[in-house]
């Protein structure tokens, strides 16, 4: 009696959500832009202390819904803007949820930043994409990370910007 109720349930849902994720556009190489803020926390600096930042990201598919995305960026932390720079390089590894027109990713990251010295840094990462135009898309991020420090500083990266994708 229970496989009559189970096999209709489970095929109904693959006919739902067949068309949900033929939608969510082509997977393909994106090269993008972004601004956004940073929002540190350590001694002596707070989550008041917001910085401008900005960089460059490019989106790799590597399987299915996995994606690699390297990215750079600039930012000042804490204090008066171009007082206190830094420069992150981080490799994402990216998880993408296809809804609708939309893509939404999680996942972790990792890399170095230089401030007056190169430490290590590691977080996770959120955030969304959905097309502009055939070729282009928009995305907002949301970073958490730690540079690894004596003390740690603690961050929140908020990020929106364009994908190329070709």
């Amino acid at each position: 009696m229970q496989a009559k109720i189970i096999l209709p349930a489970v095929l109904a849902a693959l006919v739902l959500l067949a068309p949900v994720t033929a939608t969510a556009g082509a997977e393909g190489v994106g090269l993008g832009v972004s601004v956004g803020a940073v929002f540190p926390k350590t001694e002596g600096i707070s989550f008041s202390d917001v910085g401008l930042a900005w960089g460059f990201w490019v989106d790799i598919p590597i399987a299915w819904k996995f994606h690699i995305s390297p990215s750079a960026e600039l930012y000042n932390i804490g204090g008066d803007v171009g007082t206190s720079g830094a420069t992150d390089i981080c490799l994402n590894f990216k998880f993408i949820l296809p809804v609708s027109i939309m893509k939404i990713f999680f996942g972790a990251a990792g890399g170095v930043t230089n401030k007056v010295e190169y430490r290590a840094n590691a977080g996770l990462l959120a955030g969304l994409s959905f097309p502009l135009i055939s070729s282009l898309e928009a995305f907002v991020a949301f970073k958490y990370k730690v540079i690894i420090q004596d003390p740690n500083i603690h961050m929140l990266h908020t990020n929106a910007g364009v994908l190329f994708v070709f």
